[in-house]
């Protein structure tokens, strides 16, 4: 189907999870253990149980979450930013 500018749409239905970029992409398996990296939320925050249930949905394991605050923010989900 061709959109309005004449241009196919790749994006058409199909998406893929973290894991399955990985393996597209021949990604390696590393044993990250030590590796930190940030989530930034600016929309008042996330449910530990949506992160729980993420993480089970993608078949990895939940690594340790720390919540790191700036300026006087809290994790408040349903809050306006």
């Amino acid at each position: 189907m061709l959109e309005e500018d004449g241009v196919v749409s790749a994006a058409a239905g199909k998406t893929f999870t973290p894991p399955e970029v990985a393996k597209l992409y021949n990604f390696p398996s590393l044993n990250c253990k030590d590796q930190c990296i940030a989530i930034v939320e600016f929309g008042g925050g996330y449910k530990t149980s949506d992160m729980v249930q993420c993480f089970n949905q993608l078949g990895v394991s939940q690594p340790e979450l720390v919540d790191i605050l700036v300026d006087g923010a809290h994790n408040q989900t349903g809050v306006r930013a």
